[in-house]
C-alpha cells in the first residue's frame, strides 16, 4: 500500500473516490442523531473522507487508521484543506489495524475488509468482536 500511496495516488484515482462514500452518507441520513461523546474508527481510512463525514455528523472523536505513512500524510492534508469546523475531531493514526487498541461506538469499514488478504479475515472478525 505504501508504494501505491507514495507514487502519488491522485484524488479520484483507482480506489480513491474523491469524497465520502455514498453508502456512509446514506447511512448517516437514516441513523438517529449521534450520542454526545460518541467515537468512531475508520480502518483503512485513506484520505479520511469518511472520517470527516462522521465528524461532521456529530461524532466527538473519529480515528482515521491507515497503515501507509504516505496515506496518513494525504489524510492530514485533506483534513486541513477541508476547513470543516469539526475537522479537529478527526485524529489520523498511522498503524496496523491488528495492533490497534481502543473502544469505539462505531467502526466504519466500507472497503477495508475487501482490501485484506483472505488469510487474515478471521483475525479481522475477531478484532471486531473484541
Amino acid at each position: 500500500w505504501e508504494r501505491l500511496w507514495a507514487s502519488g495516488l491522485a484524488k479520484g484515482d483507482k480506489f480513491d473516490v474523491g469524497g465520502p462514500s455514498a453508502t456512509l452518507l446514506g447511512a448517516l441520513r437514516r441513523l438517529d442523531p449521534v450520542s454526545e461523546g460518541a467515537t468512531a474508527l475508520v480502518p483503512g481510512a485513506g484520505r479520511a473522507y469518511d472520517a470527516l463525514a462522521l465528524a461532521a455528523s456529530g461524532f466527538a472523536r473519529v480515528v482515521a487508521l491507515e497503515l501507509s505513512p504516505s496515506a496518513c500524510d494525504a489524510a492530514k492534508r485533506e483534513i486541513e484543506a477541508s476547513g470543516h469546523p469539526r475537522a479537529a475531531s478527526v485524529e489520523v493514526c498511522c498503524g496496523d489495524f491488528f495492533r490497534h487498541t481502543g473502544a469505539y461506538d462505531l467502526v466504519w469499514d466500507c472497503t477495508f475488509l475487501c482490501a485484506l488478504d483472505p488469510s487474515v479475515r478471521e483475525r479481522w472478525a475477531a478484532a471486531h468482536r473484541s
